[in-house]
């Protein structure tokens, strides 16, 4: 069952990251982030994707990106689907250039404000992300039951996922180990949604 009632930090919608485009997850070392599921669809969503896709002023600039968390809850009803929105561009102190590994997707790595760290951690404890959540994403594979994802939305769309791994839970649990350093990647299909998801993020047009 699925609702639709929209807040600042939390809204209830249809769950469809961690088996988008892409992935979030939070560390400041690559093997504790979260991991990209296998689910990850390739398709084209709009975003140009020529060779000039990050000049400002094109009509598919991304203009709003946020990570989401999205995980069952048991009502009366039965098992909802809830997101909360943990990141949008304001909870971020700072921003990488892009990275373009040569055998995985490119990505950004962004920072967190302090206040966004403490409620990141704590809501992602909260909803079961670092227990029952650990490696328990699969969205692609069933999206009425996708299980505990950390969503990319762009633009109010789904573009990316990434499910808990037991590292990253493991430095979630210990306070300091990640308010001391709340960093995440944001992976992506390509370079040039990269790029416009760094620019969207960074306010600019680097």
């Amino acid at each position: 069952m699925y609702r639709n009632d929209f807040s600042r930090r939390e809204y209830l919608a249809a769950v469809g990251t961690v088996g988008l485009a892409g992935v979030a997850g939070c560390s400041g070392n690559n093997d504790r982030d979260a991991e990209e599921t296998d689910e990850t669809p390739t398709e084209s969503t709009g975003t140009q994707t020529s060779s000039n896709s990050d000049e400002p002023g094109t009509d598919n600039d991304i203009e709003t990106v946020s990570i989401v968390a999205g995980y069952p809850v048991q009502t009366a009803n039965g098992t909802e689907y809830r997101n909360t929105r943990l990141v949008t561009q304001e909870d971020i102190t700072e921003i990488s250039s892009v990275q373009n590994p040569q055998n995985s997707r490119p990505y950004v790595r962004v920072t967190l404000t302090e206040s966004a760290a403490r409620e990141y951690r704590i809501t992602l404890i909260e909803k079961g992300f670092t227990a029952e959540g650990i490696q328990n994403c699969r969205w692609q594979q069933n999206p009425e039951d996708p299980g505990w994802c950390l969503y990319t939305v762009v633009d109010g769309e789904r573009r990316s996922a990434a499910t808990m791994t037991t590292s990253l839970a493991t430095t979630l649990e210990n306070a300091d180990a990640f308010i001391n350093n709340p960093t995440f990647r944001i992976t992506m299909p390509t370079v040039d949604e990269t790029r416009q998801i760094r620019r969207a993020l960074a306010g600019d047009s680097q």
